[in-house]
Parts: structure tokens; C-alpha cells; sequence
């Protein structure tokens, strides 16, 4: 009911120009499930026309949105992303920086200790202060190295954009592309905030 066309009351418009992508919900289903849209929807943020609502985002990159449309919140990043899921993380440094990484495969998939998970879906971005209009994307280029599996770590794209105790880690390693992290990036830092999100397939 989130995503059906046929039982819809609002139509949904993120990114600008070229890049917009258009979402049909059901109001009911957003307010219930995200405490923004419960907002979003109560206050004049959206305009009513023909009995449907209308919602525009042009700051926010359709990529982005459409997963955190379809999100289902989680309180331990293990028991969330093991097994084969499709998984978003964001992770806020002190500046606000945002980073983050999709997997659709899951981040703990066998649970084991050091293996690596192979798929040719997976991504990093980042975008400075939420701005998603202008994210930058580094897509995997060796698919063999995508995911590391490993349940010491809370999630590991190519040992790439990762976690190790309480601390992330960047560091090029050259199985993503230099977009989002190039070959200049070596940090780490404790996150400001950290939050996963379950990719629904529509």
C-alpha cells in the first residue's frame, strides 16, 4: 500500500531538471511509519489539489529519497542487516557531513568472520550537510570485493567506508570509484549519528 498506484493519495516529486522521479504513497502509510512525513503532511508543506496531495523535494536526489521512502527502522545494526536484505546506512560525522552506502545483499550475510560477498549493485555517497541534491556516488568496480563480511564490523564496503568499534573508517582501496571517496581519503572518525534502513523492493 505504500508504493501502489491504485490505492494512492499523493504524488510525491524529488530532485529538479532532468533528475526528478515521481512517488505515489498513501498518507496514512507515511505518517504511521516516519515521524518526517507525520510532520511533513500536518504542517503546509504540501499543497492539495483534485483531492490528491502533492509533495516536492527538489533538494533531495531521487536515489536517496526513493530509499528512504521505503525504510524500516532497526536498533542493532547485526540482527538488522544480516542475511539477504537490501540495506541503506547513513552515517553523520561531527561536521555533518553525511556518508553512506547501499548493499543489496545485507552487510552480515553468512555471519562469518572474513569473507567477502560478491555484487555489482552496491554503492558509496556522501553530500556535505544534507544537501542530496548533490551527492556523490562511487558505484563498485570490483564486484568481488564489494561487502565484507566480517562480524567484528558493523557494516564494510570494501573495506572502503566501514566500521571498526566505535569509530568509521575511509580509505581508498580502489574497488569503488574515486567519487565519493578518492584516492586522497584516509580517516576516521566517532559518528555524530548512524542510522540503517531496510530497502523495500517495490
Amino acid at each position: 500500500m505504500l508504493n501502489d498506484s491504485d490505492d494512492h493519495n499523493i504524488l510525491i516529486q524529488a530532485g529538479e531538471n532532468a533528475n526528478i522521479k515521481e512517488f505515489r504513497a498513501h498518507t496514512n502509510i507515511l505518517r504511521a511509519r516516519s515521524p518526517y512525513f507525520k510532520t511533513a503532511l500536518s504542517a503546509k508543506w504540501v499543497t492539495k489539489k483534485n483531492n490528491m496531495f502533492e509533495f516536492k523535494k527538489p533538494n533531495v536526489n531521487p536515489v536517496v529519497f526513493d530509499m528512504i521512502l521505503n525504510r524500516d527502522g532497526m536498533n542493532a545494526i547485526n540482527n538488522y542487516s544480516s542475511g539477504q536484505r537490501s540495506v541503506l546506512v547513513l552515517v553523520k560525522d561531527q561536521s555533518s557531513k553525511i556518508y553512506g552506502g547501499y548493499s543489496p545483499i545485507g552487510l552480515n550475510v553468512s555471519g562469518s568472520y572474513g569473507t567477502w560477498q560478491y555484487t555489482s549493485d552496491s554503492f558509496i555517497f556522501s553530500c556535505e550537510n544534507g544537501d542530496f541534491k548533490n551527492v556523490k556516488i562511487s558505484r563498485v568496480t570490483n564486484y568481488s570485493y564489494a561487502i565484507y563480511d566480517n562480524y567484528n564490523n558493523g557494516f564494510n564496503f570494501g573495506s572502503t567506508f566501514y566500521m571498526s568499534g566505535q569509530n568509521v573508517y575511509l580509505q581508498y582501496q580502489g574497488y569503488y570509484d574515486a567519487n565519493a571517496i578518492n584516492s586522497n581519503t584516509n580517516t576516521n572518525f566517532v559518528p555524530k549519528e548512524i542510522e540503517l534502513f531496510n530497502v523495500i523492493s517495490s
